[in-house]
C-alpha cells in the first residue's frame, strides 16, 4: 500500500470515528468539524475528510434508504458504527462515483475493526449487482419535514425545553410539522 493510500484510509477512518462520536455526543457537525480537521496537515486530506463528513451528513436520509434496501438487517438494529460504515460506503459509490471494487474494499477495511466485514461486503456488493434503485417519489420537502418532526418528537428532546410552556409549544410545533408533511409539505404558519 502506498503512502497516499494509507493517508486516504486514515482520513476515512477519522471521518467514521468523527461521525459516530458526533452522533453519540449530539454535536453539530458544522461546529465540530474543525477539531477533526486539525489532525491533518495536507489540504487534500482535509478536503476528503470534509467531503465525507458533510456529504454523509447531508445525504444521510438517502443513504439510509439504500442501506435499508440492500441490508438483511433493519436499519434500527444496526450498531452506530456499522450504520456509518455503510453510509460512507454508499456515499462513495453513489455520490463520489468511486469505482465499485475500490469503494467496497476501502469500506470493508473499515469494518474490520468491529468484525462486520462480511456483512458490509454483502450489503455493498448486493448494491453493485443491481444499482438501479428508484427513490421514493414523495415530495422531498414533505419527507424531510416528516423525518425532522419524528426526530425531534422524541420526548427526551422535547423535555429539554426550559419551561413547561416551551415544552407544550414544542410538542404543538412537532404535531403541526407532522400534519404538514402528511399534506405534502404545505407549511402552516404558527
Amino acid at each position: 500500500m502506498t503512502r497516499k493510500d494509507e493517508m486516504k484510509d486514515r482520513v476515512r477512518d477519522a471521518a467514521l470515528r468523527f461521525l459516530c462520536d458526533a452522533e453519540r455526543d449530539n454535536k453539530f457537525i458544522n461546529l465540530a468539524v474543525a477539531s477533526g480537521l486539525s489532525q491533518f496537515e495536507d489540504r487534500r486530506d482535509k478536503a476528503l475528510f470534509t467531503l465525507l463528513v458533510y456529504g454523509v451528513t447531508e445525504k444521510s436520509i438517502t443513504l439510509d434508504y439504500y442501506i435499508s434496501k440492500f441490508s438483511s438487517r433493519p436499519l434500527s438494529e444496526l450498531e452506530r458504527f456499522t450504520k456509518y460504515i455503510l453510509r460512507l460506503g454508499f456515499y462513495q459509490l453513489i455520490f463520489m462515483q468511486t469505482p465499485g471494487h475500490a469503494a467496497v474494499n476501502e469500506t470493508v477495511a473499515l469494518a474490520r475493526q468491529k468484525g462486520e466485514r462480511g456483512f458490509v461486503n454483502a450489503v455493498l456488493r448486493s448494491y453493485l449487482r443491481s444499482p438501479e434503485v428508484e427513490l421514493p417519489k414523495k415530495n422531498r420537502m414533505a419527507e424531510e419535514l416528516r423525518l425532522l418532526a419524528q426526530s425531534i418528537a422524541d420526548e427526551s428532546v422535547v423535555n429539554t425545553v426550559n419551561t413547561p410552556e416551551g415544552a407544550a409549544k414544542s410538542v404543538a410545533l412537532v404535531k403541526r410539522l407532522c400534519e404538514s408533511a402528511d399534506r405534502g409539505g404545505e407549511m402552516i404558519i404558527l
